[in-house]
């Protein structure tokens, strides 16, 4: 016995991709006659919306204040690759200090004491 191979021939690739393309094609006319009434009201939300989209994009153009804060200037150390600019406060991350270093290992005293 022969092993099985596992390459088509040439011809039915192109058979297989001429039948997919047909049933795409007959897919795409069936939903146009079941579904087509449903475009110009689709088209209709879509210009409704892209106007709101407008308005939206011009409020928060006028309410979004602009930033007064500037990187520059750029150091030139080697450092400036990271942390460079954490130095000056109006760019600082941590709001409450930095990491905790040590991790309690037990709960603490007044864990119990809810009432």
């Amino acid at each position: 016995m022969e092993a099985t191979k596992n390459k088509e021939d040439p011809y039915s690739v192109v058979r297989n991709w001429r039948a997919l393309i047909e049933k795409e094609e007959l897919s795409a006319r069936q939903w146009n006659r079941k579904w087509g009434f449903l475009l110009p009201l689709f088209a209709e939300r879509y210009k409704g919306s892209r106007r709101l989209l407008d308005v939206e994009r011009n409020i928060r153009r006028l309410i979004a204040p602009n930033d007064q804060r500037s990187v520059k200037p750029f150091p030139q150390t080697t450092s400036q690759e990271v942390g460079w600019i954490s130095v000056r406060p109006e760019f600082t991350l941590e709001m409450y200090g930095p990491y905790c270093l040590r991790i309690p290992l037990e709960p603490p005293s007044n864990f119990d004491d809810e009432e």
